[in-house]
């Protein structure tokens, strides 16, 4: 079974979390990147089983959007980040894209996350993926990203405004 938090704030799993802003009617999505080892071989895919990160990470995201839907009508914009290291989400985008075509469990994998995207698709709900230094939007994350309605890139940093500022403005945008 998945290991989730419900609190009225939001829900918490090991590799997304999901913050609500009821106030503004909106939630902030974060897909956090692998961490650890990426899997050398099919048999290691295989022996991680449930842990094996695009596995975990789908499955959780699965399990968000659903509860989303049905429990949480009233927050219509679903602001989706994510963070790590493109790296590591590359990494593992290359053990899939190299054992799908051979290996069974590797191929349900692919397939779930596209049906997690579709399923993404087909929410009535304003979808806004912000990419912002430190995210890991590559490889299939950066289809989480292209499946949203709007996509904003921060490049770089602000280099001209004071920390107090900086704060209120992501204080803002959170």
């Amino acid at each position: 079974p998945l290991q989730r938090e419900e609190t009225e704030h939001g829900i918490t799993y090991r590799h997304v979390k999901a913050e609500f802003d009821r106030d503004e009617g909106l939630v902030n999505i974060t897909v956090l990147g692998p961490e650890g080892d990426v899997p050398d071989t099919v048999e290691r895919v295989h022996a991680l089983g449930a842990e094996f990160w695009p596995l975990a990470m789908t499955r959780e995201l699965d399990d968000l959007i659903l509860r989303l839907r049905a429990n949480e009508l009233e927050l219509g914009t679903w602001v989706i980040r994510t963070k790590g290291a493109i790296e590591d989400a590359l990494a593992f985008e290359r053990v899939i894209e190299e054992h799908s075509g051979s290996d069974w469990l590797v191929n349900e994998i692919r397939h779930y996350f596209k049906r997690v995207l579709k399923r993404l698709d087909v929410t009535s709900r304003t979808l806004i993926a912000l990419i912002e230094p430190g995210s890991c939007f590559a490889g299939a994350l950066l289809e989480l990203a292209l499946a949203c309605d709007r996509q904003y890139m921060l490049e770089g940093t602000f280099e001209d405004l004071d920390e107090d500022l900086l704060s209120d403005l992501a204080g803002r945008v959170e």
